[in-house]
This record gives C-alpha cells, structure tokens and sequence, in this order.
C-alpha cells in the first residue's frame, strides 16, 4: 500500500474479519447448519458475537459514521445494512428455523432477533462508544455480558427443557452486587 492509502477494515467475507475459529458463527444465516443438535449453543454464538462488535478498530469505526451520518445519510445506511442490520437478520433467519424445531416460541422473530442483538451488546458497546473506552473489555465481562443476554432472552423465548435436559450456564451466574 502506497502512502496515505487506507488499508481496508475486515468486514464479514474478508480474511481475518474475526479471531474466532472458521467454525464460528458469522453474519451468514447458516447459523443452525453449523448446530446441528436439538438447541445450537446461544451462549457461544453471543460471546462471539459480542467479541466481534466491540474490538476497537470496529468502534472506530462506529464512532466515524455516527459523526458523519448527519452530513452522509448513505454512509450510516450502509454501515447499518452491513453490519446490525445483516446480523439482526441473520438471527432473524436463524431464529426461524429454532422456532420450527421447536427450541424457541416467537409471535415476532425480527423483534426477537433485535432483543437478543441488543440484550447482550447494549451495555458493553454503550460504555464503549459513550464513556469511550478503547481498550478492549475484559473476556470474563464480555461473557457475563453475553451470558446474562441470552439468560433473559431464553426466559422470555426458550422452549421448556426436555425431560432430564437442564439449561446450560446456571453456575455462571455471580453473586448479586457485581
């Protein structure tokens, strides 16, 4: 790259977009396809989902178009639809076919989809972009953050365990006041 020039940031369909293993989800709606059992790990798919959204060069990002949407409208449309929005619908799609398994009860799979983006990104992207902290968060808060999300979204939408099944993650709860 020449001086000056702008090395692209990763986006979904470009090497190195993610740390995580190739096996993980990403924005693809293939999601259930790569948890092929009776319920697919939530929790795993929110810690990475959470882990991708809050590295730093992406709240950089972030950062940029929201200082700039007033001048660009465009701009923020396509972060938006690039980003939150194939996610939301990548759940969305994801979330559909739980529901036909039986593993999730939904009257409305895109506002389901949007309550989980958003029940496990809110408070670590909101101390991010608004307390401006670039470093990145600690893994253990990012899981607490992740499991505690799909803790409230699975009481409002997960279907009753199976007989002998139990829910996974109860040890991970902390103590109150943390």
């Amino acid at each position: 790259m020449g001086a000056g020039a702008r090395r692209p940031i990763p986006g979904p369909a470009q090497p190195g977009a993610s740390r995580c293993p190739r096996s993980a989800p990403t924005t693809s709606t293939n999601w259930t396809v790569q948890y092929p059992r009776r319920r697919f790990d939530e929790h795993l798919l929110a810690r990475r989902l959470l882990a991708r959204v809050i590295q730093p060069r992406l709240l950089a990002l972030r950062r940029l178009v929201i200082a700039e949407v007033g001048r660009f409208p465009e701009l923020g449309r396509a972060f938006y639809e690039s980003g939150p929005g194939r996610t939301i619908a990548a759940l969305e799609a994801a979330f559909t076919r739980l529901a036909e398994r039986g593993v999730l009860q939904l009257d409305d799979r895109r506002l389901a989809a949007e309550q989980f983006n958003w029940l496990i990104m809110s408070i670590p992207l909101n101390q991010a972009m608004l307390l401006g902290q670039n470093r990145p968060h600690d893994g253990a808060d990012l899981d607490r953050y992740a499991d505690g999300g799909v803790r409230v979204f699975l009481a409002a939408y997960g279907s009753a365990p199976a007989a002998g099944e139990t829910r996974r993650h109860r040890s991970s709860r902390r103590p109150r006041g943390r």
